[in-house]
């Protein structure tokens, strides 16, 4: 079953710092959560005077490594949290190997999710599984300085900057939105590329310009498996059951929540957190369905900053798209 996605291509020439939060600056997210996007993107849609509510339903994916070579843009998909899997020659080691990859190429993740990966280990560099080019993603750690005040001392702490070449970057997928909404998403985005996104956009990282274009999957039309592409938050315990019935489900969570920061007026005060699940969980998909939308929105406001005037919500979406995997020949 062919399906069309829209995607928006995100390049940033002034490098990015996706903060672990504010002990971890040294440490860099290597690419965006989609509760993060959305939440950047109503932020901005607010300070402009626009209703953030607007946004709240949309579906996006994370965003996630891309890299064009010529007329041809690789997009990279995050690989799927697999259990053991059969098959594999042990004794050359290829089962290890699989579990260092972290991102498939486009025809490779396509093969994954219809039972028809083959493993190369020519194909195999660093993270990167792709015959052809890698992104280029350069860590480096900055030495920047905190001026204390009345008699603090200053304090010296270190950034951790993403950079990407220029034929490198980040993209998301849109999920069954309409023409208004699409709308709606381009005009957020371009009140967002020029105050940018993540942290340290005082000095101009996270800048960021976009391109759109439309991306075909080739999925499957009954699957025995599912894979989220964005960060979920199950809606109540039914769906929690309904998505691990097998015990090969796999997933990983991750806090979401953070502080307030320079354009609110509760500046270095904390949200409230929730875990939710990070991209490329493995789950139950008992109903053999195909394209999915599971999830919830959470509000984070804390209730003692609600009694001190906070007047909006604070939405972190745990709405995710889910891709059907065919992974009945993998003998999980």
């Amino acid at each position: 079953m062919k399906t069309k996605f829209h995607l928006f291509e995100l390049f940033f020439p002034h490098g990015l710092h996706l903060s672990r939060g504010p002990q971890n600056t040294d440490h860099s997210h290597p690419y965006l959560h989609s509760d993060a996007i959305l939440a950047a993107l109503m932020q901005v849609y607010s300070q402009w005077g626009l209703d953030p509510e607007d946004l709240k339903s949309m579906v996006l994916s994370s965003a996630f490594p891309l890299v064009k070579d010529g007329q041809k843009t690789h997009y990279f998909f995050p690989k799927v949290f697999f259990p053991e899997v059969k098959g594999f020659d042990e004794e050359k080691g290829f089962a290890k190997k699989l579990k260092k990859i972290a991102w498939l190429d486009y025809e490779s993740f396509e093969a994954l999710a219809n039972g028809k990966f083959q493993f190369m280990e020519t194909a195999l560099k660093d993270s990167y599984y792709s015959n052809g080019p890698r992104p280029l993603m350069q860590s480096n750690i900055r030495l920047r300085t905190r001026v204390g005040r009345d008699q603090e001392d200053t304090r010296p702490y270190y950034i951790d900057e993403l950079n990407f070449s220029a034929e490198s970057g980040l993209y998301f997928l849109c999920y069954n939105l309409d023409a208004a909404q699409l709308k709606q998403l381009r005009t957020a985005l371009r009140m967002l590329k020029d105050s940018g996104i993540g942290t340290d956009r005082s000095v101009g990282k996270g800048n960021f310009y976009f391109t759109e274009t439309d991306l075909e999957l080739n999925l499957p039309d009954q699957a025995n498996y599912a894979l989220n592409l964005g960060v979920f938050l199950p809606n109540n315990l039914e769906e929690w059951k309904q998505l691990t019935q097998t015990e090969n489900h796999r997933y990983e969570l991750l806090q979401r929540g953070g502080w307030f920061d320079g354009s609110s007026a509760f500046i270095g005060r904390r949200k409230n957190s929730v875990n939710m699940i990070r991209e490329g969980g493995l789950w139950s998909n008992p109903q053999g369905s195909g394209l999915l939308v599971r999830g919830r929105v959470a509000d984070l406001a804390p209730q003692s900053l609600i009694k001190e005037g906070l007047g909006h919500p604070v939405y972190r979406s745990g709405k995710s798209l889910f891709i059907p995997l065919n992974l009945e020949p993998y003998e999980l």
